[in-house]
């Protein structure tokens, strides 16, 4: 396993591409880390009351430095050749503006 600090902007989604390869690796990063949250401030941006609500939304800007176990070692849903032609990309898709 290892440690990945979540960026501005980033959903879980682009986590999983950023570094499995593939958006099918949300199970496992889920199941790695069940204390996943939401960024509050982009929660409230949308609408949603962070305080009053406290569900998860795989499509929602995770909560920036937050903490991220990676299953890089045995993970069968690594895909290599997409994480090679993915190098130096920073991959963030949650935009407010």
């Amino acid at each position: 396993m290892k440690t990945i600090k979540v960026k501005q902007n980033q959903t879980v989604y682009d986590i999983a591409l950023e570094q499995y390869g593939n958006v099918e690796a949300i199970g496992e990063i889920m199941v790695n880390n069940p204390d996943l949250r939401n960024d509050p401030a982009a929660l409230t941006a949308l609408g949603i009351n962070a305080i009053e609500d406290d569900g998860f939304y795989i499509d929602v800007s995770l909560l920036p430095g937050s903490a991220v176990q990676i299953n890089n070692t045995d993970s069968p849903l690594m895909r290599p050749a997409v994480l090679k032609e993915l190098v130096g990309e920073e991959i963030t898709t949650f935009d407010l503006q």
